[in-house]
């Protein structure tokens, strides 16, 4: 097995291991150690503690398999399965990812807006970034009109808007002098006077 496929840490630890067996002291063996890894060498109380382990009966180097929750729900499989799940049903919620995965709602949320770069506008998860059809589109759009600049010339820039597809809705209230100067006075209903009381 070549060097660069044994990780570090089972490096450390065939090191022990060996110099154990060659009745090296816990002492020594932190000493050789430093020498041959230098700043990577593993700390004190863990050099001391795997000679332990390997007397109490421990024979293998590599950890063991333990059942605790990975550190982080960012897999490729969860970013795979919330991507379908999203591209199935757009108005799908967080919570709902969440039960579907059997992941916590926050690390939906850090999935969705981290890896899957998505956002929730009206009611739907929507990208924020454009696909690569959006770029396509944009590109033949942009091909015609320089197309169209070389035929027509500089006259095709006064007939030309270009703008992203945000709409901006525009009113303009009428001013309070206006209203009061208006040739037809506004009138004001009093308000209707309150029921009696009874007793």
């Amino acid at each position: 097995m070549a060097e660069q496929d044994v990780p570090s840490s089972v490096a450390h630890r065939l090191v022990i291991k060996f110099l154990m067996k060659e009745g090296v002291i816990l002492s020594e063996i932190f000493t050789r150690l430093q020498a041959q890894f230098g700043d990577d060498c593993l700390s004190q109380p863990r050099v001391i503690r795997w000679p332990k382990s390997f007397r109490e009966g421990r024979d293998r180097v590599e950890n063991e398999p333990h059942a605790r929750q990975p550190r982080t729900c960012v897999s490729p499989n969860n970013v795979l399965n919330i991507g379908e799940l999203i591209r199935v049903n757009r108005r799908i919620t967080v919570l709902e990812l969440s039960q579907e995965v059997g992941i916590r709602v926050k690390s939906v949320e850090e999935l969705l807006h981290n890896e899957l770069v998505v956002s929730k506008a009206s009611e739907r998860w929507v990208p924020w970034l454009l696909t690569t059809e959006h770029r396509e589109r944009g590109l033949v759009a942009v091909t015609q009109l320089l197309q169209k600049y070389e035929r027509e010339g500089a006259e095709i820039l006064d007939s030309n808007v270009i703008s992203d597809e945000t709409w901006v809705h525009y009113f303009t209230p009428e001013s309070k002098e206006r209203l009061s100067s208006a040739s037809t006075p506004i009138l004001h209903t009093p308000a209707p006077p309150p029921p009696p009381r009874q007793k």
